[in-house]
């Protein structure tokens, strides 16, 4: 008997990439305080008047898609002695778009966000500091360890802080696999904010339709999205087919630092 959806289940699942945070702040214990001011001493500022320690190292990513998202690092970090504090700021990334990537994750949501590059594109994005076991959790949660995703560091962009600093270089996670292939382009999320966007855009509920359609036309989109939650063996045997023409991330200047550790490739 085929399983139905919850609605935690159906929400996590066509809600992603989630509700990314109003202005820079420090996401602390599920809570979040504002932000005010961009130089170290103002940031050290907020992570001492939150219990965290700002001499601590810690180490900026960018967050993409969900982890941008409170409601995400709160899924991510409940195990995690408080204070659990990360500090998250707003960017925009030139030469970019943020796509759906060829797979579909275990609490069923299609994509999980990945990197494209796209001229004349500017697309919002985050970053994330994190410390060292934060780091460490976040790692595992991307997949690093089966390959899922690669951890990558991207020279000679264009990267611009709300707060007003300007990167030619980060770091980002990027699916391994490469993006979801429709009719030959990748498909940005329309969820996150962008100019000059050169890709065709789907809410996540568009996407599910479309691989609904693709994959179980027989089913609605509930009891696809259910049946990849609870059926591995049919969701694995669909991420693979996805794989099978997905776009490759393209960029010349990029560096694998993947903790060796972690990588099996």
């Amino acid at each position: 008997m085929a399983k139905l959806l919850t609605a935690d289940e159906r929400y996590r699942a066509l809600a992603y990439p989630y509700p990314a945070p109003e202005a820079d702040c420090v996401w602390v214990d599920g809570r979040i305080e504002p932000l005010v001011g961009a130089g170290v001493n103002d940031i050290a500022a907020a992570l001492e008047s939150v219990g965290a320690d700002p001499r601590a190292r810690r180490d900026p990513i960018l967050a993409i898609g969900s982890n941008r998202a409170p409601s995400q690092l709160v899924r991510k970090f409940a195990d995690f002695p408080s204070p659990c504090a990360i500090l998250i700021a707003k960017a925009e990334l030139t030469g970019f778009d943020v796509v759906f990537g060829a797979s579909i994750s275990g609490y069923g949501a299609v994509g999980g966000a990945t990197l494209a590059p796209s001229p004349g594109t500017v697309v919002e994005v985050w970053a994330t500091w994190l410390d060292d076991k934060q780091l460490a959790h976040m790692h595992e949660t991307e997949g690093l360890r089966v390959g899922s995703y690669a951890l990558l560091e991207l020279q000679q962009i264009d990267l611009t802080f709300t707060a007003g600093p300007v990167w030619t270089a980060a770091e980002a996670y990027v699916q391994r696999a490469g993006a979801f292939n429709l009719g030959g382009s990748p498909t940005a999320f329309a969820e996150v904010p962008a100019t000059g966007r050169k890709f065709q855009a789907f809410a996540q509920r568009q996407a599910q339709a479309v691989l609904r359609d693709r994959f179980a036309p027989n089913r609605t989109i509930d009891q696809f999205i259910a049946e990849n939650i609870h059926c591995k063996e049919k969701r694995m045997a669909r991420v693979h087919a996805l794989r099978q023409s997905a776009i490759p991330f393209d960029w010349p200047h990029m560096h694998d630092v993947t903790p060796k550790s972690l990588w099996r490739g």
